[in-house]
């Protein structure tokens, strides 16, 4: 048993990552497109390439109605977003429990710091090949495939014409 031990677990990892990633590719194929409207930082780091470090335009918005996220002692919660006929995001409101119309949909938010001043909307990075700066630089846009609360995913970035942003092949 002792020597069979090791390929279970190793077994039972390799179907939680299949799963996973299983999980991820379902959300890119069926999710809805929205896109969230970036405030970009372009640092790049030593050890990791070039990114853009990201901030939403949404999580602006919320500073300044920040009366409702304080009130919740939580680190963590949802916003009410509710997309135009393009496909981009607005917010809408701090999610507690209330009925939503189907237009609307909710996302994941975390404070930021011990005073949980800042709201932030995840990821935070978007990572691209090194020397590819220069064609992300003017994205506007996050793009998201939204399946549901718990289920959306950044899977690009877009210009102002919200045209996916992609680098040219070599």
């Amino acid at each position: 048993m002792k020597k069979l031990a090791p390929f279970l677990i190793g077994l039972l990892l390799l179907i939680g990552i299949n799963y996973a990633i299983w999980n991820n590719e379902k959300i890119l194929q069926e999710g809805e497109t929205i896109f969230l409207e970036l405030v970009p930082v372009d640092p790049r780091s030593l050890m990791q390439g070039d990114y853009m470090r990201l901030a939403f335009a949404i999580e602006r918005e919320i500073s300044k109605e920040k009366d409702k996220t304080k009130q919740s002692q939580s680190k963590s919660g949802r916003l009410i977003i509710q997309t135009n006929d393009q496909g981009i995001a607005h917010y809408i409101d701090v999610y507690q429990d209330q009925p939503l119309k189907q237009s609307q949909k909710t996302i994941r938010y975390t404070k930021s710091n011990r005073w949980n001043r800042r709201i932030n909307i995840q990821p935070r990075s978007y990572f691209f090949q090194e020397g590819h700066r220069s064609i992300y630089q003017n994205a506007k846009y996050g793009v998201f495939k939204y399946k549901g609360p718990h289920s959306y995913l950044l899977f690009a970035l877009a210009d102002k014409n919200q045209t996916i942003i992609k680098p040219p092949r070599p």
